[in-house]
């Protein structure tokens, strides 16, 4: 996001979810936008011989020395009979950071997955966001979290693989170490659609009325993107 305009949305947010003392936080789920989470890759399956790790492939060095390499391997195949889509065959891909914010903070992977303490800090993305609630009381991975997803699926296949039931779950957990206090949801971009769907299609208004304080988009891509 461009810094001015990241700097005055932020300071709308501030404004909806800041209560007047830390105890009073609303605690915060970001929702990335499209490319918005790391995603990692390795051989599947792994010949005996080797050690397969999972590689940095979004974003990671492949993109800047053998991009035709990385974006093959980026490629789904799908499967007409069931409707589906998979990995390329021979490649598993999965997103990492599911929970914390850091691999939304920043946009550049470790050539292998590793913890947050060790978080390449290259491609700022929601950091400025995260550092801004962290100077008001805020505290990381405890009541402001982030939701990545694989971003290459629609929101029925996300729904397929299960992403939902975990973002179900990690706003209960939410809700429930931050003593019962509702939670806001903050999605950007193709994440805006993306928490729609949960919010109309999973989860009932009960639910919602429940453990949802706010939803705030920003930048929706609610018609699709530009041409």
């Amino acid at each position: 996001l461009h810094l001015a305009a990241m700097a005055v949305l932020t300071f709308v947010i501030a404004a909806i979810v800041l209560g007047a003392h830390v105890e009073a936080l609303s605690p915060i789920l970001i929702v990335p936008g499209l490319m918005g989470s790391q995603l990692f890759s390795r051989t599947n399956p792994c010949p005996w011989w080797s050690i397969c790790y999972w590689e940095g492939l979004w974003v990671g060095t492949d993109l800047c020395f053998s991009s035709t390499s990385a974006l093959d391997r980026l490629s789904l195949e799908y499967n007409e009979a069931t409707n589906t889509y998979k990995d390329k065959t021979g490649t598993e891909i999965k997103v990492s950071g599911f929970g914390e914010t850091c691999k939304v903070e920043y946009l550049a992977s470790n050539p292998v997955e590793t913890s947050c303490t060790f978080q390449l800090p290259v491609g700022n993305y929601f950091h400025t966001f995260v550092d801004y609630f962290v100077a008001r009381g805020y505290q990381r991975d405890k009541n402001i979290r982030a939701a990545p997803y694989d971003w290459r699926l629609a929101a029925d296949q996300l729904y397929l693989r299960g992403y939902y039931n975990n973002v179900k779950s990690l706003i209960e957990e939410m809700y429930t170490s931050n003593g019962r206090r509702k939670v806001t949801l903050v999605s950007h971009s193709m994440g805006c659609p993306v928490t729609l769907f949960f919010l109309n299609n999973v989860v009932t208004q009960q639910w919602k009325n429940t453990y949802i304080y706010a939803f705030i988009p920003i930048a929706p891509a609610w018609s699709g993107g530009n041409k």
